[in-house]
């Protein structure tokens, strides 16, 4: 039987907090099925949390969440570092269309498969990124889309990001077992599946960064490195799934530097620069701003303000004109010498700083449609001209 539940906290947050703090509630309990918060005249704050299931542990484990996040926090200001001059052109529900039309076939939650329009767009998307790449003299790599337990764990991704996690295992070598998987319907509950597998030693690759860095562990480098990927992405959102902005299986490029910590700046810098450049090729109606990572619990505090403060990350941020939201679209990050001390890569003697540009594909093409709709005839001229139908 449905539930609502609601949890007064007794307490205000800070907006930023209060916004971080909703996010993290898709991890409290499996049978969550939605949230909202009410803020009192007052200024304190009310949790109301819709359960499909038993409430057993949920407030006890929600208040854990407000105190671990509330410890330490500290309110910074985000820094707009620049403004698009363009203007989109399109007020309608594109996504609605997108599924009218067949441009968006939901596979399961968080799972699309998208029709010839948006396969143009991301084709031109890509020859527009392959030119970057060229501009900035990167190396190309080829991934695969696992990635090692032991590499995420020296990179710090399950201290900062274990709510995302994927993971690939395979059947046990066990006949009895594997004869279970065959003999049995696939309606079941799915225990008969976890009991087949095999502890995994692979994740799904939640970014295709981790990859460029365990490439050079132990290594002393020759020069700087700049290098460029893209794979196939994997991240679990919980209940907070919406649409092509948010899924659990989608396509990344990155840029990658490696080398001392002027260069590492400097070649973010001169992303930033480029992909400015780019978005107003695009017609995007979008800003760039300071920005965090969607760090864990007790991760968060900490490591949420030293972003903020020392403008370690930036995110290109494109509005969604239809319920007058945005989407990150494309970030840039420095991370110091964050991943190359556990994994020692060092030039000339010292740890490498290392700084990285990433995009989401889909999440470009989805806000380009949603600014300019899927009639390519109402797109901006150098966009109509150069992906004709």
């Amino acid at each position: 039987m449905p539930t609502r539940l609601e949890i007064p906290l007794g307490r205000p947050l800070p907006p930023g907090l209060l916004e971080d703090l909703l996010s993290r509630l898709a991890y409290v309990s499996e049978h969550i099925t939605g949230y909202e918060s009410r803020t009192h005249d007052d200024g304190m704050v009310t949790l109301l949390l819709d359960l499909d299931g038993p409430a057993d542990r949920v407030r006890e484990d929600v208040m854990l969440l407000v105190e671990r996040m509330a410890a330490g926090y500290r309110p910074v200001e985000k820094i707009v570092l620049w403004k698009s001059p363009c203007r989109s052109s399109c007020q309608e529900d594109v996504f609605a269309r997108m599924l009218a039309t067949g441009e968006a076939v939901p596979e399961g939650t968080g799972v699309f498969s998208c029709g010839p329009l948006v396969a143009r767009c991301m084709r031109r998307l890509r020859g527009d990124l392959e030119r970057l790449a060229h501009l900035l003299d990167a190396q190309e790599r080829l991934f695969p889309d696992l990635v090692s337990i032991e590499l995420l764990e020296k990179c710090g991704c399950f201290e900062s990001f274990p709510h995302h996690l994927g993971f690939a295992s395979r059947p046990v070598r066990d006949l009895q077992r594997i004869r279970e998987l065959h003999l049995k319907p696939s309606g079941d509950d799915g225990s008969r599946i976890t009991q087949a597998l095999a502890p995994p030693s692979f994740a799904l690759q939640p970014a295709v960064c981790y990859h460029c860095y365990g490439l050079f562990a132990g290594q002393e480098l020759d020069c700087p490195q700049t290098l460029t990927c893209e794979g196939a992405c994997y991240r679990y959102e919980g209940i907070r799934f919406v649409g092509l902005r948010r899924l659990q299986s989608f396509h990344m490029r990155e840029f990658v530097f490696l080398g001392p910590g002027p260069f590492a700046e400097t070649r973010r810098q001169r992303t930033i620069e480029l992909v400015r450049e780019l978005a107003v090729r695009w017609g995007l109606e979008a800003r760039i701003e300071t920005a965090t990572d969607p760090f864990f619990v007790d991760a968060y505090p900490s490591k949420r303000f030293f972003q903020l403060a020392t403008r370690a990350k930036y995110e290109l941020r494109a509005k969604l004109p239809h319920d007058g939201g945005d989407l990150a679209v494309a970030s840039f990050n420095i991370h110091q010498d964050f991943f190359a001390r556990p994994l020692d890569i060092r030039f000339e003697g010292q740890h490498v700083h290392t700084a990285c540009t990433a995009f989401g594909l889909e999440r470009w093409v989805y806000a380009f449609l949603a600014q300019y709709g899927l009639d390519s005839h109402l797109w901006p001229d150098e966009l109509r001209d150069s992906m004709p139908g």
